[in-house]
């Protein structure tokens, strides 16, 4: 069982921050999206464990869909040289849009996904 708990250590970003505990409360992922504007949001996730990737996926994707009526257009990046990102972000219902050359600060080429709810 995953538990989603507002995070503010993102504060000073608009939009909704969680951590999701895992059954021990230990934390196993920080998500969230950003508000970019009216409507749009972008998507983060940052895994500090991979056990209950299952849990932590479903927990996520119904968070999703809660979601619905405040963004019509949720966006995320992933790496594309990160198999497994992409795989979860389709599984997600995130489709790519497109791809950007140098996109981070470390210059990898990335994917920008978006998914219409």
């Amino acid at each position: 069982m995953i538990k989603f708990v507002s995070d503010n250590e993102y504060g000073n970003l608009p939009g909704e921050h969680y951590s999701l505990l895992d059954k021990e409360n230990e934390e196993v992922c920080k998500f969230g999206l950003v508000k970019q504007w009216e409507g749009c949001a972008r998507a983060y996730f940052d895994f500090t464990s991979h056990s209950n990737s299952v849990a932590i996926a479903r927990g996520i994707k119904r968070l999703l869909k809660e979601r619905n009526p405040y963004y019509a257009r949720i966006e995320a990046t992933v790496r594309c040289d990160s198999e497994v990102d992409q795989r979860f972000a389709t599984w997600l219902g995130f489709v790519t849009e497109g791809t950007m050359e140098g996109y981070d600060p470390v210059d990898h080429t990335s994917h920008l996904l978006m998914r219409y709810n």
